[in-house]
């Protein structure tokens, strides 16, 4: 289930069940499926903010969207806004990724010193510091 799913999920129910008219079964249906995506049991241990991912939904979705690119025009750089995390783009790199795209200098600087050989900066760079910083 993605995140969208999820935060769907979660609404859905919340709607669901404050909504008058909505049938109590849509409600327990909504709730049913929020609960699928709760958060796991080791996370009130987990000082914030942490990342915490499930690492082989993360990997599948490395490689189906390897796959959807591969043998196309096409190539993929995925973002790193999402994650901020050189050991998550060393993976899409491992799986086929072009290079990775990020929007700041200081995002490109993070992921070159991670080891990242092959970043975009896709917002203009302006003023002589973050020229410099290049």
């Amino acid at each position: 289930m993605t995140d969208h799913e999820t935060d769907s999920a979660a609404g859905a129910a919340g709607r669901a069940a404050a909504e008058p008219g909505v049938a109590p079964q849509a409600a327990v249906e909504a709730a049913a499926m929020a609960a699928t995506v709760a958060a796991p049991p080791f996370a009130a241990q987990v000082d914030t903010p942490a990342l915490i991912l499930d690492k082989a939904r993360l990997e599948r979705n490395i490689r189906k969207m390897a796959q959807f690119v591969a043998g196309g025009p096409a190539k993929l750089r995925p973002h790193a806004k999402t994650h901020k995390c050189v050991e998550i783009a060393q993976l899409q790199l491992d799986a086929g990724a072009a290079g990775i795209t990020c929007a700041k200098v200081g995002e490109a600087e993070a992921l070159a010193a991670g080891g990242i050989p092959d970043i975009l900066i896709a917002n203009e760079i302006v003023g002589a510091l973050k020229i410099a910083r290049l």
